[in-house]
């Protein structure tokens, strides 16, 4: 027959040790390995603010042909069509205006001076004064927005 002797106890417990010690030495290696793989990431991503402002430049070209897309797709006569298509441009140009601002806010700096809003929102407001009256043609007013759109999307690919 066996004694129980303290000494049993220990034996159990020195094991138990042992293997909390391995866990917690394999849990502090793979915290250290996520650390590295994570360092490694946000080092080589750059800049934040360059990669955002390339997004939201990439945002407004988007946006910009998506107007001179629409715009090109108008009827040079002002017909019940030609009041929608003219709010197409619009919204597309206030989502520019909209993503210009976000820039500013975020990354500091503008992407499109604000003097071209100004302009883009004269030029569609003429032409909304003309397609409204309906008597004359809308093809100056046209070809001028068409113009100003696209002298903008070559100043942005420069």
């Amino acid at each position: 027959m066996y004694r129980y002797s303290s000494n049993m106890n220990q034996g159990i417990e020195n094991r138990q040790n042992r293997q909390v010690i391995r866990v917690l030495l394999f849990v502090c290696v793979i915290l250290a390995v996520a650390v590295a793989v994570l360092s490694y990431f946000l080092i080589s991503g750059g800049d934040p603010g360059t990669n955002l402002r390339h997004e939201i430049g990439g945002r407004i070209s988007s946006d910009l042909s998506n107007a001179i897309t629409s715009l090109n797709r108008m009827e040079r006569t002002a017909t019940s069509k030609t009041m929608s298509d003219i709010g197409k441009v619009r919204q597309y140009i206030y989502s520019m205006e909209q993503m210009n601002r976000l820039c500013i806010s975020v990354c500091g700096d503008r992407v499109i001076p604000d003097d071209v809003f100004t302009t883009l929102y004269s030029d569609l407001d003429r032409f909304d004064t003309l397609t409204q009256g309906a008597k004359s043609s809308t093809m100056d007013a046209q070809a001028l927005l068409l113009t100003h759109l696209t002298n903008l999307q070559t100043l942005i690919l420069q």
